[in-house]
């Protein structure tokens, strides 16, 4: 009877080990979702597969680049909410995906890069999916930039027990977005414009007080 349990036990543990042994051979169809203020999510192609239209889509040589995938001119305070999709081969336990992004100017020389966990949402085919909505992520690049021109700059990859499988950012082949931000006049408060109303009245009736004939009759003759 132990022996038959044992030899079950072990059989089990076996195919646990192999299943963490599997290897992640794809990390790929990426999106960077986007929200600028509340507008809702937006997909944008880490590949350029012919949804944004422009070439090339991300950074190919690490350096000042020339073209971008989107160019977004927002005003100061306008918050753009980041979330990301991805799908990885094949269904592998142990497996975590993440996005990689970073606010950086022109030169690519300023910002550090910080990762968002993707949490899984499905088995597409063979693939697993992993998404993070832009909407509820919390993440916002947008509303705490000061007016001038901004990289956003992205890459997506997977782990499995430790060993990182890239998809964008291997070699600094990020996907990028130029970010215009303008400045905004401020508005003066309420209070402050009221208070301005009555300065100008209080002193319009005051001149026509100074103004005002020496009797009633010199007012209408």
């Amino acid at each position: 009877m132990f022996k038959k349990l044992a030899i079950v036990v072990s059989v089990a543990s076996f195919s646990v080990l192999a299943a963490r042994a599997a290897n992640i051979s794809f990390v790929g169809n990426g999106y960077v979702i986007l929200d600028i203020n509340g507008a809702g999510n937006s997909y944008y192609d880490l590949n350029n597969q012919g949804n944004d239209g422009v070439t090339p889509s991300y950074d190919t040589n690490d350096s000042t680049p020339t073209a971008f995938s989107r160019t977004f001119t927002i005003d100061q305070g306008t918050s753009i909410s980041l979330g990301a999709q991805e799908q990885t081969y094949p269904s592998t336990s142990g497996t975590s995906a993440f996005l990689g992004y970073r606010i950086t100017n022109l030169t690519e020389t300023t910002g550090s890069y910080t990762e968002m966990n993707l949490p899984f949402q499905q088995n597409t085919g063979q693939n697993d999916q992993w998404q993070q909505l832009a909407s509820t992520s919390g993440v916002d690049v947008g509303s705490s930039l000061t007016p001038g021109t901004y990289l956003l700059e992205v890459y997506e990859h997977a782990s499995n027990n430790g060993d990182i499988y890239n998809q964008e950012g291997a070699s600094g082949d990020d996907w990028e977005a130029e970010i215009q931000v303008n400045s905004v006049e401020a508005v003066p408060e309420p209070s402050t414009v009221a208070a301005g109303v009555l300065a100008i009245v209080g002193t319009f009736f005051l001149r026509r007080r100074r103004k005002r004939p020496k009797s009633w009759k010199a007012f209408f003759w």
